[in-house]
Formats: structure tokens, C-alpha cells, sequence
């Protein structure tokens, strides 16, 4: 199934996706506050719209009936692919789905967690993490959908050889980490030198002028 992403044509205009980041943000308050959940798999695979106008799936009907898709029996039901549709006009809220590896309590918890691309610096040092990780994935898929590709987008062999390339980038684009940050870190030394300057052999790139869309002109409000 297609990502919102994807059925939107590639970046979502921001007068849609305003919205919706609205009705996210609501949906991991009620998570982090009320039910003392840590979501760890923000990203737009994950999120789903609510259908406002049903008529969109009477459409559906009519189309698998006039061209009905290969099928597989399985005891009673049978089982059709998944049917793409596209994004329409006025979405309805937004969902969030897969469960699986959320983690119930406050934390801080231990332990590889969140997509390659969207890991916090606490993932990839080794540090204890808890709700603020699905914060920092929040703004990385913001940008993801606004401009329509990956903030971090080096993906190496595994997601151990990527760890270093991602923090390269995170350090092009925030400065050196704090000290106390790397004094939590059970790793430091894989990464940094006593001087908390990366060891790594790459570039270390300019912040956010590789190919920006939709930031392209903007200034921060302090500037």
C-alpha cells in the first residue's frame, strides 16, 4: 500500500498537512500523557487519513467489479490486494497504526529501536531513551513530507555501518553534541574523540543547503 507521501504525489502541500500535523500531535499527547505510551515508529508508513466521504469506496466497488484483482481463499474469506486511492481534497484525520514495538511506561527505556533514518542521537549512542525519541522522528517525517525525501537519507549495508554517516549529518546540521550528552553514552569513543569531535573521515556537510524545496528562502524567525 501506498505511503501518504506517495499518493499525494510526492510532498504533501502544506495547507493539507497543516492539518494533519495538528491532529498528530494531539494523537501523541494523549499517548506520552494519558496512556504512558512510547509510540518509537513515527514515520509516514505508519500514518493512515480517516475516509470523510464514503462514496470513495462505492467508487472502489464499482472499479474491482468492472476489473476484479486476483484473489486468495483462505478457510471462508477471501483475500483481495490492497486498493490505492487517492489523496482526496479534504482528508479526514489522521491515524496511527502498528503497535508492535511501542513500549508502555514512561522509561527511560534501553535498546535499538525506531527506522534507520529516523533514529535520535540517544539510539545510535547507546542512551536511555523515552518519549522525546518520537518527538525528533515527528520532525524528520515533517520534513519528509514537506519536501519530499529524507532529511537523513545514507543507508549503508547494515544499520550498524549507517550509524556513523547518520551522525555525520546530524552533526552538519546541529553542531557538536553537548558533553553531558556523551557522558550518558556507553559508546562515545566509537564515535568521538576526548574532544567530543567526531572521528569519522567524512565531510562534515553545511547544514540544510543540499537541495531544500520548500524551506528554500526561508528564515528562522531569530534570524
Amino acid at each position: 500500500m501506498r505511503g501518504i507521501r506517495e499518493i499525494a504525489g510526492g510532498q504533501i502541500p502544506p495547507d493539507i498537512l497543516r492539518p494533519m500535523l495538528y491532529g498528530l500531535l494531539l494523537d501523541l499527547e494523549f499517548l506520552h500523557s494519558d496512556a504512558h505510551i512510547v509510540y518509537i515508529e513515527i514515520q509516514e508508513g505508519n500514518v493512515m487519513l480517516s475516509i470523510t466521504d464514503p462514496t470513495i469506496l462505492d467508487e472502489v466497488l464499482e472499479a474491482e467489479a468492472e476489473d476484479l484483482q486476483p484473489s486468495k481463499v483462505d478457510g471462508d474469506p477471501i483475500i483481495y490486494p490492497s486498493v490505492d486511492i487517492d489523496m482526496p481534497d479534504d482528508p479526514g484525520q489522521p491515524v496511527i497504526c502498528d503497535f508492535g514495538d511501542a513500549k508502555v511506561g514512561t522509561g527511560p527505556f534501553e535498546g535499538e529501536v525506531m527506522p534507520d533514518l529516523y533514529r535520535a542521537a540517544e539510539i545510535l549512542l547507546k542512551i536511555a531513551w523515552d518519549s522525546k525519541t518520537d518527538i525528533w522522528a515527528f520532525g524528520l517525517m515533517t520534513w519528509d513530507l514537506l519536501e519530499g525525501k529524507h532529511l537523513f537519507n545514507e543507508r549503508l549495508p547494515s544499520r550498524e555501518e549507517s550509524s556513523e554517516a547518520h551522525l555525520v549529518r546530524m552533526v552538519s546540521l546541529l553542531g557538536p553534541p553537548p558533553k553531558d550528552l556523551l557522558e550518558r553514552s556507553s559508546v562515545p569513543e566509537k564515535f568521538f574523540d576526548n574532544e567530543g569531535k567526531l572521528k569519522a573521515g567524512g565531510k562534515i556537510g553545511t547544514a540544510l543547503e543540499d537541495g531544500k524545496v520548500f524551506w528554500k528562502g526561508r528564515r528562522s524567525p531569530n534570524t
